[in-house]
């Protein structure tokens, strides 16, 4: 199919790759190594085809391009982990603005749920971000999706302890009345708030 009589433009399908799991990096880079055995002057041309981008100003897209742009456009995509997430929801819940100055606000009540599943790496960023988070008190629940049945150190790291951690068995459970019901319980438990279903 490579021969010069016959060109061929090549597209290669990743799905939820704006989720950025290490499964989808996997992927990437083993797209990566096949355009890199690819004769870079030749006129093959590729695309990679995605559900949503994963950078800003589209470094990747579906744009048809040559091998060597598409490869160098792959060797740019950065995933951010759950470590930026969890600063991000620092920096969300942490101040407020006062005039043109962002102060702390000790009076609101600042809650997290962080929702995982075994595709999330606890990467070491991840946890000095959880502890950032603790040392601003947000109080962090940790709703873990999939087969974990018990706390692990790292889940213990980015929750406020054992009591924080709820455990779904599948997505198809997020349905269920009785789930959401036991969510809501353990959020309510320590949380001052105004919903109808806390008790």
């Amino acid at each position: 199919m490579c021969a010069s009589r016959r060109p061929t433009d090549v597209a290669f399908v990743v799905e939820h790759l704006g989720l950025g799991s290490p499964k989808t990096q996997r992927l990437l880079d083993f797209i990566q190594s096949m355009l890199s055995e690819m004769d870079p002057d030749s006129d093959i041309k590729a695309a990679i085809l995605t559900s949503k981008d994963p950078i800003p100003r589209k470094a990747l897209s579906s744009k048809v391009d040559t091998i060597q742009h598409l490869e160098q456009r792959l060797g740019k995509v950065v995933f951010p982990d759950l470590g930026t997430l969890l600063k991000r929801a620092r920096k969300t819940l942490g101040h407020r603005v006062r005039g043109e100055e962002e102060v702390e606000d000790e009076e609101v009540q600042k809650v997290v749920v962080v929702f995982v599943d075994d595709s999330v790496e606890m990467t070491s960023h991840a946890l000095e971000e959880a502890r950032a988070n603790k040392r601003h008190k947000l109080d962090t629940y940790v709703v873990v999706v999939g087969n974990l049945t018990k706390p692990t150190a790292p889940l213990l790291h980015v929750a406020n302890g054992s009591d924080h951690v709820i455990y779904v068995d599948s997505y198809d459970d997020l349905e269920s009345q009785s789930v959401l019901s036991q969510v809501l319980t353990t959020l309510c438990r320590g949380w001052s708030c105004a919903l109808t279903r806390c008790t």
